[in-house]
């Protein structure tokens, strides 16, 4: 009965350290995405800033 017991808890906790794990790769995949997002919008919002100053020659100092 104890070996019983022990083949039991070890099985529990091998699924307890699988469903952590999943868990963890599901938190790293969504931080990961939100990284790409974030960065990918910055990058979106410097060029339209960029495209703006570049279409703006009569703004610049110099411009004609």
């Amino acid at each position: 009965m104890l070996n019983s017991k022990r083949n039991k808890n070890s099985k529990l906790e091998n699924i307890h350290a699988a469903n952590v794990a999943e868990d963890h790769i599901q938190s790293f995949a969504n931080s990961s995405s939100a990284v790409y997002v974030s960065v990918n919008l910055l990058t979106k919002v410097r060029f339209l800033a960029l495209k703006k100053q570049a279409g703006n020659r009569h703004k610049l100092k110099g411009g004609n």
